[in-house]
């Protein structure tokens, strides 16, 4: 994963005294990475710049999207600012926890998921702050907003667009089944009074048209607000349920590690990765509770409203 360049034609090479952090992916996906190289910045006390260039060709048309928090650091977007620097940490085809990380030093590229807390868990309140929102929510969710809290408020996170419509993501990711979602709204009847259940997905048509439980529920419709909006409204309002459902998703993870509720019961997929070599690894805490997955269990969602 280490690679010393040797590129004698380029002087900054020898001089650059930054970590400079490729991001890459969704808003969950670059939350990680900027959580772990932050780490990296502030061990070393080396400044951190971030390569957002990327997102010029992203087959997802995917975005930067860290500009909705509170993030200082200097934004590049010249491709090829890789060869400016005499190492690189490439870590794109692993899941694996890699504790080399921390030999990082100055002058060095980086590149990668880091989708494992112990990447950032030393200095996990600095992130929590620097992933902070303001105490604003968009108007039109100000009802909603005011009902997860004064609420016993459930976050159900159905992931479904590109796990399963694009082929290379569908063998990656399994899709949560119905059996997932039954098992872990059943727990949480069992344990919570009187939930409501707030239901998050990036195809809320999907679920008004597959999910219906038999206890108050609410569909958080993001369509008519801004890309940017959307995340930022979404994210906000999972981190303010007090018990979560989550899917296997890095935006799902985030919006329960950003809730400040202490007692809450968060519900995860045993099976973070669809291929047997990864099926080992889950990027969820140990205080999480993880649900048996059959991967080939049935997708017969009406089964929830038995519940």
């Amino acid at each position: 994963m280490w690679e010393k360049i040797v590129q004698f034609f380029n002087p900054l090479m020898t001089r650059n005294n930054k970590i400079c952090l490729k991001l890459q992916g969704g808003l969950g996906n670059q939350m990680f990475q900027y959580a772990a190289a932050k780490n990296i910045s502030l061990l070393t006390n080396t400044p951190l710049v971030l390569d957002i260039s990327s997102f010029s060709d992203d087959p997802l048309s995917r975005k930067y999207r860290l500009s909705i928090f509170k993030i200082g650091e200097k934004i590049e977007k010249k491709p090829g600012i890789e060869n400016d620097f005499k190492y690189r940490y490439n870590d794109d085809t692993s899941i694996n926890f890699d504790a080399k990380f921390f030999n990082t030093r100055k002058n060095t590229y980086l590149s990668g998921y880091f989708q494992n807390e112990q990447y950032f868990s030393r200095i996990s309140e600095t992130i929590k702050n620097i992933f902070s929102f303001s105490s604003e929510v968009h108007k039109d969710f100000k009802k909603l907003h005011s009902l997860i809290l004064n609420s016993e408020s459930v976050c159900i996170l159905f992931r479904r667009c590109d796990y399963t419509a694009i082929p290379k993501y569908k063998s990656f990711h399994e899709t949560c089944n119905a059996d997932y979602y039954y098992t872990a709204i059943k727990k949480i009847l069992q344990c919570i009074p009187h939930p409501i259940f707030f239901c998050f997905s990036d195809d809320p048509q999907w679920v008004e048209d597959n999910i219906n439980i038999r206890h108050p529920m609410h569909i958080i419709d993001w369509k008519n607000l801004s890309p940017e909006d959307a995340d930022y409204t979404q994210l906000y309002l999972i981190s303010c349920c007090k018990h979560h459902i989550l899917a296997n998703s890095s935006f799902a993870w985030w919006g329960a590690w950003l809730s400040p509720h202490t007692k809450q019961q968060i519900y995860v997929p045993s099976l973070w990765y669809r291929q047997p070599e990864y099926q080992h690894i889950n990027p969820s805490l140990k205080t999480w509770n993880k649900i048996d997955v059959d991967l080939y269990g049935h997708d017969n969602y009406s089964t929830l409203g038995n519940l």
